[in-house]
């Protein structure tokens, strides 16, 4: 979904990333759930990016990708996100994170079409979205955050969502998707 053209990414650095998220990641992650009630709440062992040293070139790499991560996306992001300590008031920040649900209880769906299909599309209809400066746009749009962290444009860039969003289900143990 990333690819490789214009990113800086190796067979040899995904080959690495990898070999690590098989190494050192867990689905679920390394400690059991814990709930209060019905609700269960997750444990997440975390590390410092400003510590983090690697002898491998990948691990640097890796630790640069995921430091301007942060900085770029997520502590900008955080400012509304629950937490105790976003107010004066830790008891009301601890209310407010235990109302989060622990995971999601529904989704929705969108379908994705790539640049082929819609200009052939849209040539059919009558309509050059070349000329309208359609793809150039939606590239600027869609990469801002990948071009920002060093990635590249993305081959998702090249492609579009539809409009229209559909509910998807409800998670769970049966999860399904409505048609």
């Amino acid at each position: 979904m990333v690819g490789f053209s214009g990113t800086g990414l190796t067979i040899a650095g995904r080959d690495w990333a990898r070999a690590h998220a098989l190494r050192h990641l867990r689905p679920g992650g390394p400690l059991p759930v814990l709930r209060v009630g019905r609700q269960p709440y997750g444990v997440l062992p975390v590390t410092s990016l400003d510590s983090w040293t690697s002898s491998e070139d990948a691990g640097t790499k890796l630790r640069d990708v995921l430091v301007r991560l942060r900085d770029v996306v997520f502590r900008p992001a955080s400012a509304g996100v629950a937490r105790v300590g976003r107010t004066d008031d830790p008891s009301s920040d601890l209310v407010d994170v235990l109302h989060l649900g622990a995971i999601s209880s529904s989704y929705v769906v969108r379908a994705l079409m790539g640049q082929h299909f819609l200009q052939h599309l849209r040539a059919f209809l009558g309509e050059d979205l070349d000329a309208v400066g359609y793809w150039q746009r939606l590239v600027e749009l869609s990469s801002r955050i990948p071009t920002e962290l060093g990635l590249g444009v993305p081959a998702l860039a090249h492609a579009a969502y539809d409009g229209d969003a559909r509910r998807g289900g409800t998670t769970g143990r049966h999860a399904f998707l409505h048609q």
